[in-house]
């Protein structure tokens, strides 16, 4: 499961909710690695906290 400060990730290839964060970031500043335990696959997934920017 990822980590309680994340937000719900689920693997984009497989849709299992087993994941866990590798990496604060990915390739990019605004994104974060996750690697999925259902079919050991690593990812990234942008960063967002769901406020909207004033």
């Amino acid at each position: 499961m990822a980590d309680s400060e994340d937000p719900e990730v689920e693997c984009p290839h497989c849709g299992s909710d087993d994941v866990e964060r590798e990496s604060q970031f990915g390739s990019e500043i605004s994104k974060a690695q996750y690697y999925c335990n259902g079919c050991n696959t690593v990812f990234e997934r942008i960063k967002y906290d769901g406020k909207q920017p004033e």
